[in-house]
């Protein structure tokens, strides 16, 4: 069934898993609308002109198989983390393009990032719904780019686990070696698009001038918390079997 809703500001257009945010009502249109349901008809019936039924096994992606999104973050972090190791391995030579040719590979280390630490959230909150503690702030989590403030989050469920927040060699050693890490990525690019457009939503230069910055060593700092997080998000997801099997056989 289509489900057409009119907020005050904004149109949200549903088809079963199929959803599109549009701008303001006012600057959509009754075309766009018809439009874009028509469209969602065609991709659910597998007539879409980009996202269409495979020609080959080796180019068939199949996403969110299971529907269960909250345990895909740490594989949608490995995806980026990997997606980044391999530009920069090519990452070479000269010319007027070849500092531009960073910025991806910036935003795809930023948003891995990202989704490790979200997905070490959501996978300890189930641990903290066992043990009747607050859980963690979804909105918080989901509907913001900004690092640093995810940490409150984080303590929830490292508390609830009992872990400190040594994660290994090479990566941070404590808690606050971990928030300079997260407060420094949020000072160059706290909503996630510096490295994504050249100016920020009102026009003015995403990064100051000049900004000068060695991308191995970015490479060398974000790689090893990631891998932390990564094993963090596994402990967490086998601490919350444990509590459901003990509580099943108690």
């Amino acid at each position: 069934m289509l489900v057409t809703r009119v907020f005050s500001t904004s149109v949200l257009i549903q088809h079963n898993s199929l959803a599109l945010r549009s701008q303001q009502l006012s600057q959509i249109g009754n075309h766009a609308i018809g439009v874009l349901m028509s469209t969602m008809e065609e991709i659910k019936e597998g007539r879409g002109h980009l996202f269409r039924p495979p020609r080959s096994a080796r180019a068939r992606v199949v996403l969110n198989w299971t529907g269960e999104p909250d345990e895909k973050f740490e594989f949608y972090g490995e995806s980026f983390l990997q997606a980044a190791i391999r530009l920069e391995q090519a990452y070479d030579g000269d010319g007027p393009h070849r500092d531009f040719a960073a910025c991806p590979i910036v935003f795809l280390l930023r948003h891995a990032l990202e989704l490790y630490l979200k997905g070490f959230i959501l996978a300890g909150d189930d641990l903290l719904a066992l043990n009747g503690e607050i859980r963690v702030d979804r909105n918080k989590v989901l509907q913001s780019h900004a690092l640093l403030p995810l940490l409150a989050e984080a303590d929830k469920v490292t508390d609830a686990l009992g872990w400190d927040w040594e994660m290994g060699d090479k990566a941070p050693q404590s808690r606050e070696e971990f928030a300079a890490l997260l407060a420094e990525f949020d000072c160059v690019d706290r909503k996630a698009y510096a490295f994504r457009y050249p100016t920020d939503p009102k026009g003015a230069p995403a990064l100051p001038s000049p900004f000068d910055f060695d991308l191995s060593v970015l490479l060398e700092k974000i790689m090893p918390v990631c891998k932390a997080l990564d094993s963090s998000i596994t402990g967490a997801q086998v601490a919350v079997h444990n509590e459901r099997e003990m509580r099943e056989y108690t």
